[in-house]
């Protein structure tokens, strides 16, 4: 039963909410789930245990790998910024994700978002799309001007691990992982914006007052 409650739980932290709990093919996993549960209980040593210890490790792997990225899914925020001044070459910045604020220069009089995706297709129906934003730059292509802090912030070495842990990652069949960039657009002084998921490979930017 120790082995089903870790199913469960590793469940929960790849279903990214209710959108997927409508899912008929998570009803089948779940399914699967308890039965492999029963199993578990009536053959704790020979089958319980080992199962339990594999699923432990691939939760903290998880966990670990994806540790600096957020769940996301279409229509939700990855960052904020404000244009604080403007000149014909140059935009001052303000950027914010949370409670985390930075400032930076922009080389243009536009600005785009750059932002990592990771996202799953079949047979991993049930995973959240996650997202780790890069930063801001003024076209697209060019090299990012104001980073941002959603990244890894461990030390050198753990970053490492977790890199590697991510490219064990994208070579398990259904994974993806891309680099994203907006639309640029011509932010107005003292207006804030928002950048947005539009769809699992799609980012934009908008005026927060039409993202109320």
């Amino acid at each position: 039963m120790a082995a089903g409650g870790i199913i469960v739980a590793l469940l929960g932290v790849f279903v990214p909410g209710p959108e997927k709990m409508l899912d008929v093919r998570l009803a089948w996993t779940l399914s699967g789930t308890v039965v492999v549960g029963a199993i578990a209980f009536r053959l704790p040593r020979s089958f319980g245990a080992p199962l339990s210890f594999s699923l432990v490790a691939v939760a903290v792997f998880f966990a670990f790998a994806l540790e600096p990225w957020r769940t996301v899914s279409p229509g939700d925020r990855l960052l904020e910024f404000t244009v604080l001044a403007r000149t014909e070459e140059t935009l001052t910045v303000e950027a914010w994700i949370g409670d985390e604020r930075y400032f930076g220069s922009i080389a243009a009089p536009s600005v785009v978002a750059r932002v990592e995706l990771l996202y799953a297709d079949e047979p991993w129906f049930f995973v959240s799309c996650y997202a780790r934003a890069s930063g801001l730059l003024g076209a697209a292509g060019d090299p990012v001007e104001i980073e941002l802090a959603d990244h890894d912030r461990r030390s050198s070495s753990t970053a490492k691990a977790a890199s590697f842990a991510l490219r064990v990652i994208d070579r398990l069949p259904g994974w993806s992982r891309s680099t994203v960039e907006s639309e640029a657009v011509h932010p107005k002084p003292l207006y804030r914006y928002v950048v947005y998921v539009e769809e699992k490979n799609r980012i934009g930017i908008a005026p927060a007052v039409g993202m109320e």
